[in-house]
């Protein structure tokens, strides 16, 4: 180079020459340089120093195409996409309904995939929407209004994996809760969820159809009850016994009483049975030192003896004995895990009853606890490592153990799995001769699936959640007679699986996507043929068994302890609940279209009221229910609350009819029941969902008679000769009573008559946790 082309460089500026050195700099090292690893002052004019030392030639591969490395937008995308929402939801109008209702407490209000899509964000973005700051999005109308609704994020699956899966199907797959202020808009649904691949949409008013579009199941799980924190949500079916805590339930309620209260009773009620769906804290990693040999005989002898769910056989006695024995004199490896959860099962078990006699309530369960916590230990270890029928039968005794009042209530999972290894252990199926089974083996396998068969049917009608077990597919045959020396009871176990698979056909028929489809006729029919078969099977019992007074003081030949004719009573309500409230939930006749339907009324009129004697029954029924620690949940639970519940729905729907007075004082009686429960386990369990309940029916009923007492003064004022007959005198009291539904039922107006677009309107989702609507 030339002094002259240099000059102008030197007297250019600093930074005027780092550019032209940027700009001149080769993109990629030579070859040479490349190859030995050293830097490269090469230029796009010339070869570098390095070549020109060791006179190699200066050449490089073809450039890689520059990448220029955009700076993340993401900070400022989330403030400009905040402030669009903030304006948008403040142009929204907030309706107001008149009404002589006082407004409920606003909980928190879910940001739904549809307001993804309004902040403009792509699929990545929803599948990680970003934490906004909780003070800059609080939107949404309190009782006094102000802005006081905090807006939570759901994280949504991606297209493929929606594509790939029944996540649209499911209504527990892509749902969070938007609660509202009531009265709410009945047009508008308590729960959206919006695809996450969907096109892009303008953003929907409030009291728009729906933002995620008007297809049937869209608008189907809108309708259904989550809480906020869904991480550990417990779904609950459409016609289990908590359809009243759905939205269409509160809303009916309130319609009829007039109460601004019952929305927060039915959450704190939804919130406290989610409590007993799970543990609470971490299991301890110390286990509990299994008892002396003395302690464990007495814990066998009183599971064995007094435990009902011995009568089903689940471990056959001589068998455990034995076996229990071997283990004391060390005979056998105490290596495998299906017999260490066995043994500490039954522990649990014995310890329980034991300790119910002269301990208090909190002292036994937590007692039977740690013994339960050992069996529990190795569940993964029965599970996935080398499997028995030992296992199965672990698994099934620590199913039924959980259902109960003392202990979290994790029957359904601990169920499922029994269920599962049982079938793959072909229990299901009867043995053929090729399988070289004694009838002895054969006898013990029947007892052992029909066991878990029983509790799998028992959890079905008490959730309202689809069954495992397809009764086509099973062949076993069911127990006719008792292994040697065993503690079946053949009469109360055949009933119990009777009544199991009976309540296996109803939920086929009644509760299934297919059955839904099929019609408001079909429904009916159903009922009517499901229950004659009931009827049918009531006969074959003893009578007894369907009679509320006192098992002990009724004459009967019966082999059955009082405890297990009460358990079977329970069992018999709750089906026959089960059945007949499809056509009597006052929601269902207006979505099923049954009110106006001359043609379906006499069904629909004695469904009615088979429920309420029923449910009087039960509630009478209640007086003889020994409760302790060792108290199933179907029998001191279950059954009593589906029974007032619905008969409390019975005395809203007419507080005006004769014998109303006597229903109250039943709901009174089954208010005290539960208060005894109370007391008896040092308020460990309370539940003041059934005083709300009794408290509510007397105000309703008050009211009604006030009203009719003004009405009637007003009437003899007047000539009644000149008023026209509006009332045909063939009309029955209870066509009087579904009229009376049908024109004040605020849910009428907002329901469809598709049986598909609606019936998942009344699936519960359970809160977790330390609820909002507790605070």
């Amino acid at each position: 180079m030339t002094l002259a082309s240099v000059t102008p460089v030197v007297s250019s500026s600093p930074q005027s020459r780092r550019l032209q050195d940027a700009q001149a700099k080769r993109v990629v090292a030579c070859n040479y340089c490349r190859a030995k690893k050293i830097r490269c002052n090469g230029g796009t004019d010339g070869p570098c120093t390095n070549c020109l030392d060791r006179k190699q030639e200066c050449v490089s591969a073809t450039p890689r195409r520059w990448r220029r490395r955009e700076r993340s937008r993401e900070p400022d995308d989330i403030v400009d996409r905040l402030a669009r929402v903030e304006a948008l939801l403040k142009q929204q109008p907030f309706p107001h309904t008149s009404t002589d209702l006082e407004p409920l407490p606003d909980f928190s209000t879910p940001l739904t995939g549809d307001c993804f899509r309004l902040l403009g964000g792509n699929d990545s973005d929803l599948m990680n929407p970003p934490q906004l700051p909780d003070q800059t999005i609080a939107v949404g109308m309190n009782e006094e209004g102000s802005q006081g609704h905090n807006l939570h994020f759901l994280t949504f699956p991606g297209p493929q994996a929606m594509a790939n899966s029944s996540a649209i199907r499911d209504p527990g797959s892509l749902i969070v809760q938007r609660n509202s202020t009531y009265p709410a808009d009945t047009t508008s649904s308590s729960m959206e969820w919006g695809s996450a691949y969907a096109p892009s949409t303008p953003f929907d008013p409030p009291n728009a159809a729906g933002l995620g579009g008007d297809s049937p199941e869209e608008i189907r799980e809108r309708c259904c009850i989550s809480s906020s924190e869904i991480s550990n949500w417990e779904y609950h079916g459409p016609r289990s016994f908590l359809s009243i805590c759905s939205k269409p339930g509160i809303q009916w309620v309130a319609s009829k009483s007039g109460s601004s209260t019952f929305n927060h009773s039915a959450k704190k009620f939804t919130t406290y049975i989610t409590s007993r769906l799970k543990i609470e804290k971490m299991l301890s990693r110390e286990r509990k030192p299994e008892p002396d040999q003395e302690t464990a005989w007495r814990f066998t002898r009183a599971f064995f003896e007094e435990a009902l769910e011995s009568a089903l056989g689940i471990v056959h006695r001589p068998w455990f004995e034995m076996q229990l024995k071997s283990h004391f004199n060390g005979t056998i490896s105490d290596a495998d895990p299906a017999w260490y959860a066995l043994r500490n099962v039954v522990y649990a078990f014995g310890c329980r009853i034991e300790l119910s006699k002269c301990s208090s309530f909190k002292e036994a369960t937590q007692s039977a606890w740690d013994w339960f916590e050992n069996a529990l230990s190795v569940h993964t270890e029965v599970l996935y490592f080398r499997t028995s029928i030992v296992g199965v039968q672990a698994l099934t005794l620590m199913a039924y153990f959980t259902q109960n009042f003392g202990s979290p209530c994790l029957e359904y999972m601990l169920c499922s799995t029994a269920v599962r290894l049982s079938i793959a252990k072909g229990l299901h199926r009867q043995a053929v001769s090729s399988w070289n089974l004694t009838d002895h083996e054969n006898s013990l396998r029947s007892c052992l699936f029909w066991a878990a068969y029983c509790l799998e049917k028992q959890i079905v009608c008490q959730s309202g959640r689809h069954s495992l077990i397809d009764d086509d597919d099973v062949s076993c045959q069911v127990p006719t007679s008792a292994p040697p020396n065993s503690t079946v009871n053949v009469e109360y176990f055949s009933i119990l699986i009777s009544l199991a698979r009976l309540s296996s056909l109803v939920s086929k028929k009644l509760s299934t996507v297919r059955a839904f489809q099929q019609g408001a006729e079909s429904v009916v029919r159903s009922v009517a043929e499901l229950d004659e078969q009931l009827e049918a099977l009531k006969s074959s019992m003893d009578p007894t068994i369907s009679n509320p007074t006192r098992p002990k003081s009724s004459p009967s030949s019966s082999t059955m302890t009082a405890q297990q004719l009460a358990y079977l009573r329970s069992a018999l309500f709750s089906l026959t609940l089960d059945m007949h409230t499809s056509l009597t939930y006052p929601w269902s006749r207006s979505m099923l279209g049954l009110t106006p339907c001359a043609a379906l009324r006499d069904q629909v009129n004695r469904s009615t009221q088979i429920v309420a004697e029923t449910c009087r029954k039960a509630i009478l029924a209640t007086e003889h229910v020994q409760f302790d620690a060792s108290t199933p949940v179907p029998l001191g639970f279950f059954g009593p609350i589906h029974a007032l519940i619905n008969l409390f729905l019975y005395i809203l729907q007419d507080p005006q009819r004769p014998g109303v007075q006597s229903d109250l004082a039943l709901m009174d009686m089954g208010a005290g029941y539960f208060a005894r429960v109370q007391f008896l386990t040092d308020s460990e369990v309370s539940i003041s969902f059934v005083r709300e309940m009794a408290s509510l029916a007397h105000e309703v009923t008050e009211k009604a008679s006030r009203r009719q007492a003004s009405n009637t003064g007003i009437a003899y004022n007047q000539d009644l000769s000149n008023f026209p007959s509006i009332i045909p005198d063939s009309a029955t009291d209870q066509d009087l009573v579904v009229e009376d539904q049908l024109s004040n039922d605020q849910t009428a107006g907002d329901m469809g008559t598709s049986w598909d677009l609606e019936w998942e309107s009344w699936s519960t989702f359970l809160p977790t946790g330390d609820d909002i609507f507790l605070t």
